[in-house]
């Protein structure tokens, strides 16, 4: 069976974006990010090329046993932004998937979001 993370890498470069790096669990100077499942710095192959957007896998605040919580358990969402994320919510200049049942008819949404970032980030550059 394919899994939405599995889904989305395979839909990537379709869209125009190519996967530079992946990090689980991510770690900061406060501690351990809990609400990362995993984090991806996907980067733009199309205009503006090297644009970068943050993926990311969103684990559910209220997922049970958080500390106890294994890799790709309790995960209720993807979202991209420009930013590194700095929180479980989704943010107004972030685009987001959620992760439930009809997940899948909802990604041609998701990657026009990913577009809009393409355009948010090439005015940003100018």
């Amino acid at each position: 069976m394919v899994t939405q993370r599995d889904k989305l890498f395979e839909l990537l470069p379709r869209y125009g974006w190519e996967v530079i790096s992946v990090e689980e669990h991510l770690r900061n100077s406060k501690g351990f990010d809990w609400f990362i499942d995993e984090l991806w710095e996907v980067e733009s192959v199309w205009s503006p090329k090297g644009l970068k957007v943050w993926v990311t896998f969103v684990v559910d605040p209220q997922a049970p046993n958080l500390n106890e919580r294994k890799k790709g358990h309790g995960v209720w969402a993807v979202k991209a932004g420009l930013q590194k994320p700095t929180g479980w919510g989704i943010e107004n200049d972030e685009v987001a998937l959620t992760l439930n049942t009809g997940w899948e008819k909802r990604l041609s949404e998701f990657f026009s979001g990913m577009s809009d970032l393409r355009k948010q980030g090439m005015e940003e550059m100018k």
